[in-house]
């Protein structure tokens, strides 16, 4: 995937933070529809999963920065630690879809295209962590 390609998808993403529009599940599922759409086409469908994936963990970024901004000190010391565990169950996802892309790839079953697969899944992942801080987000 090129850099021009993400660099849009992260001012895209500021821009919906910045208007409000990220706040909405409806964005969020749109995304995930663009990038099943994308996966359809059956053309670059790793470029397709690696561009979502850096979408949601863009997203996630800028949804933790606007949730925390307006939480009291208990509330942001309280995200802090609930971030800190989630991305430790990341981690041990990531990790998990790592070994078994890894293990169907030496065993021939996959080839090394089908990476799309553990990328999709790692988007997904983040993009459940996106919708639960969107929902802890004040009302506007």
């Amino acid at each position: 995937m090129n850099i021009l390609k993400i660099s849009l998808t992260i001012l895209l993403n500021t821009s919906l933070l910045a208007t409000g529009l990220c706040q909405n599940q409806k964005t969020i599922e749109h995304m995930a529809k663009a990038h099943q759409d994308c996966l359809d086409t059956g053309h670059d469908m790793l470029g397709c999963s690696k561009h979502y994936y850096f979408q949601m963990d863009s997203m996630l970024t800028l949804v933790y920065k606007k949730l925390y901004s307006k939480l009291d000190k208990n509330g942001k010391t309280a995200l802090q630690k609930d971030q800190a565990n989630w991305v430790k169950k990341r981690d041990l996802y990531f990790e998990k879809q790592e070994k078994a892309f890894a293990d169907k790839l030496k065993t021939g079953e996959w080839g090394a295209d089908m990476e799309m697969i553990p990328y999709g899944n790692d988007g997904e992942f983040i993009k459940n962590r996106v919708l639960i801080l969107i929902r802890r987000l004040p009302k506007q």
